[in-house]
């Protein structure tokens, strides 16, 4: 292709290579995702479209948009998968698409500060933010016994959010920042898990006694990279040994104390163990239906920025029904790059087609 399209379309093709391929060989669930923005075929992006016009329409900028997504990461994946209904779409819907993608382009520029695909690393806070929060937080000392109680904290904050949102949408509550360089060879990262009370998705998250966890982590002499979300993350060192200081903040509230941490491990690791029993009720007509609100849900506050009910569109329903969907996504590999963004078989080809002049 000779034509010209923006910039921001190679870095989003370079970052989502590189993250599938890292990923790949997989087995994901629930459902064949491909599958199901296949047999959606824009009539989500209909909605996105219908939701930025009403924003547009009453002057709500892009920097008002992007506070209305908790999970950086999750926006961006999100981003990624509406490009991939199109797709996958039949392509008559390209003005569309090209509003919301054009919006989207401008609510990622604005969250991130640097790195905006992430390439390597997933920055949302500026060099003023992370000095404050280093003198702010409330800080303990590290020991490696501690840090493995840290890390189990946040293996079961991992499990509750792959229960609450499966694999696909698991983005939505768990985030990793960073890295921050500290100097002197410390590095910050911060793992947040956002949206882990999503009582709109889910009637049993009305006990949950959390919504949201920051988990603050000084290292001294450790690498660390991340890939397309923060939580795709790549470590060099020993994270036991390495971890200096460390803060847990659940809801506004620290909890440092290692028995406390231990507590809370518990009780969220219980939460995900109920959580996940659920499914073995729940029919392939009702993991279809609950895939279709992962999709919305993960605009839930954009949608209501809008002054739109943030629930599928009957539409939505109706592209679903009576399509036999695959219950899983099985992939061997990833293309290389050359055939990943030429071939009309991916949604590349068809992204920079969409932009072409």
């Amino acid at each position: 292709m000779t034509k010209e399209y923006p910039a921001w379309i190679d870095d989003c093709a370079r970052s989502i290579h590189q993250a599938f391929v890292g990923m790949t060989p997989a087995d994901w669930g629930p459902l064949h995702f491909f599958e199901c923005y296949r047999a959606l075929n824009s009539t989500f992006i209909a909605k996105l479209y219908d939701a930025v016009t009403a924003l547009k329409e009453a002057g709500v900028t892009p920097e008002e948009a992007v506070k209305r997504f908790a999970s950086p990461s999750g926006f961006r994946a999100v981003f990624y998968f509406a490009i991939l209904e199109y797709g996958l779409s039949d392509h008559t819907h390209g003005k569309e698409a090209r509003e919301v993608f054009d919006y989207f382009n401008e609510i990622l520029q604005r969250m991130f500060k640097r790195d905006i695909w992430a390439i390597k690393s997933n920055i949302i806070h500026t060099d003023e933010v992370i000095k404050k929060l280093e003198s702010t937080v409330q800080w303990a000392n590290a020991n490696p016994d501690i840090a493995r109680s840290v890390a189990r904290l946040g293996n079961s904050a991992s499990a509750l959010s792959y229960s609450l949102y499966r694999d696909y949408y698991v983005a939505e509550s768990q985030e990793v920042y960073g890295p921050y360089d500290l100097g002197d060879d410390a590095t910050l990262i911060i793992k947040h898990y956002p949206k882990l009370r999503p009582t709109a998705l889910w009637q049993s998250a009305e006990s949950f006694e959390q919504t949201d966890i920051k988990i603050y982590l000084m290292y001294r002499n450790i690498g660390f990279k991340c890939e397309f979300i923060g939580m795709h993350t790549l470590y060099e060192g020993d994270l036991m040994t390495s971890l200096e200081k460390y803060a847990v903040e659940i809801d506004g509230v620290y909890h440092n104390d290692p028995q406390a941490i231990k507590q809370k491990m518990e009780y969220i690791g219980e939460l995900a163990v109920e959580q996940w029993k659920q499914y073995e009720s729940m029919s392939k007509e009702d993991i279809k239906n609950k895939f279709l609100e992962w999709v919305c849900h993960a605009y839930k506050e954009f949608f209501e920025l809008a002054s739109m009910d943030w629930h599928p569109t009957y539409q939505m329903y109706a592209a679903f029904k009576g399509k036999d969907i695959p219950d899983r996504l099985i992939l061997d590999g990833w293309p290389p790059y050359e055939e990943y963004v030429n071939s009309p078989d991916w949604e590349v080809y068809w992204l920079r087609e969409l932009y072409a002049e």
